[in-house]
């Protein structure tokens, strides 16, 4: 493989995490449309089997990942339970605090997907550049990568503005519902790839 093919397999996973952490500001799951010049490469990569699954670069990749959506979950699960024992221990029924709160984590989920996808993508550029025979595995998994985290994102945004909806409704089993959540959005995770 050529330095300029290595080099465009690169720039089309910049523009991937570009797209991806756009996802997540916008909290939109589009396609990846990749720059002209990169579409057929990136078309030969996501159209890999599972074949590809097995390249070396690629398992190390899931690994991380799995890690990764792991950790990023028991944070969101973390931050939901700490703001609603606040919540429930005050005895308000007075929710604008609580959803400010909710909020704050809503931005700081962002936040943290954000660096977890940029750690993602900085893995899958070494791997590149370490085995770039595995150039197109590498891409296709990084795209099936951003689709999947997407989707636990749009699951823990989904119940944290259902949550500051229903706080009142379910102060009785709201600890239950966090903890149902996340067994799974964890559940979800393990089964990646």
């Amino acid at each position: 493989m050529t330095a300029a093919t290595i080099n465009s397999y690169i720039e089309l996973l910049n523009e991937m995490r570009a797209h991806h952490k756009k996802c997540v500001r916008e909290e939109s799951a589009t396609k990846t449309t990749p720059s002209e010049h990169l579409r057929s490469l990136h078309a030969s990569a996501i159209k890999g089997g599972q074949k590809e699954l097995t390249e070396p670069s690629v398992v190390l990749l899931q690994a991380s990942a799995k890690g990764k959506g792991g950790a990023h979950a028991e944070d969101s699960q973390r931050g939901l339970t700490v703001a609603t024992t606040e919540f429930k221990n005050s005895g308000s029924s007075n929710v604008d605090e609580y959803k400010k709160k909710l909020d704050k984590l809503r931005e700081k989920d962002k936040k943290n997907a954000e660096e977890h996808i940029d750690k993602m993508y900085d893995e899958a550029i070494v791997e590149i550049e370490n085995h770039p025979e595995s150039a197109s595995a590498v891409v296709g998994f990084m795209e099936a990568f951003g689709g999947k985290f997407n989707e636990v994102l749009n699951t823990v945004k989904t119940f944290i503005m259902d949550l500051a909806k229903n706080i009142m409704k379910w102060v009785g089993e709201v600890f239950s519902k966090i903890k149902d959540t996340f067994n799974k959005v964890v559940g979800f995770i393990s089964g990646w790839f």
